[in-house]
């Protein structure tokens, strides 16, 4: 892309206007260079809210065009800043469909932080695996009885022996 384009928006991150500001910190967020990043990942720890804000969102734009490693550092950046809610869902579901984890996955389904729990749940609708559902047998297992959440994430990941576990758990509760 353009490096004098890039240059002129980088210096306007730092302008004392924070509208100014913001717009370059968006645009950068579209050309989604490594050098962009790094500025934006900067900007998540500014004083002003509306920066945060700006560089959230335009982290969510640039890691969208980035390499699986790449999105993966600017979502956990933004999972670090102190940005709005939706900013924080969408940069916890972008990194649960980049890492294809399923120990992450169990960790956001099963965490008490309300947020993560609902944008995991939505996440496993679009990760659904065999593995998966073993790993979701399992937990719902261990949870003694206790497992009505990974029940409900179940219902959208299941496998050949989801029937025959749930018919077991079912007996064994009675």
């Amino acid at each position: 892309r353009d490096l004098e384009a890039f240059q002129d928006l980088a210096k306007l991150t730092e302008h004392e206007s924070d509208p100014l500001a913001e717009a370059a910190l968006l645009a950068l967020g579209r050309l989604g260079s490594s050098d962009a990043n790094a500025i934006i990942t900067k900007h998540l720890a500014s004083p002003s809210k509306s920066r945060r804000e700006a560089a959230g969102a335009a982290g969510l734009l640039a890691a969208q065009e980035d390499t699986d490693s790449g999105a993966i550092t600017i979502y956990q950046a933004i999972l670090k800043s102190d940005v709005a809610f939706s900013t924080r869902t969408g940069a916890i579901h972008q990194l649960l469909l980049r890492k294809k984890s399923i120990p992450l996955l169990m960790e956001k389904i099963q965490s008490e932080d309300k947020a993560s729990r609902d944008t995991a749940l939505l996440a496993l609708r679009e990760m659904p695996s065999s593995d998966l559902a073993d790993t979701l047998h399992l937990a719902i297992k261990e949870s003694k009885g206790d497992g009505a959440i990974l029940i409900a994430a179940l219902c959208d990941c299941s496998n050949g022996r989801t029937t025959s576990f749930l018919s077991n758990e079912l007996v064994q509760s009675e």
